[in-house]
């Protein structure tokens, strides 16, 4: 993936782009295949914002979650569409539950954040659903 900012007095002024890449390994060259993943605003501080549209990697569209201005749950998804994370946020970071998941769709770990620090205790989950490790980040 590589993502594109335009800079206007060391502040972010437009929609940040997020691609897909052929070769991720380096930002994108003429004549190397790319696709749009996703467009995204953020505020004057950074944080992020908005989702305006995010896509799989074939151009399909996806769920962005009820985020919005900075706030809600936020979807991400892997290359093939598949659910990646779901967090929560507040003014654009993350802040309350986060899931990540399995490309089948079951929890792979889950915790929270607090003003976008990881807090408390984190699970991972077995495919099978069983708790496999615990970390106490208090």
């Amino acid at each position: 993936m590589w993502i594109k900012y335009v800079y206007r007095k060391d502040k972010i002024v437009e929609l940040v782009e997020h691609y897909y890449d052929a070769d991720c390994s380096q930002p994108k060259i003429k004549g190397i295949a790319s696709s749009l993943m996703a467009l995204v605003e953020l505020n004057e501080e950074g944080r992020l914002r908005n989702i305006k549209v995010q896509y799989n990697i074939f151009g399909k569209k996806l769920k962005k979650g009820s985020f919005k201005d900075g706030d809600g749950t936020i979807l991400f998804y892997r290359a093939d569409g598949t659910l990646l994370r779901s967090v929560e946020m507040k003014q654009g970071r993350p802040d309350g539950q986060c899931l990540y998941y399995y490309p089948t769709g079951q929890i792979l770990a889950s915790g929270k954040f607090k003003e976008g620090i990881i807090t408390g205790i984190w699970n991972e989950f077995s495919t099978l659903g069983k708790i496999i490790a615990t970390t106490n980040f208090d």
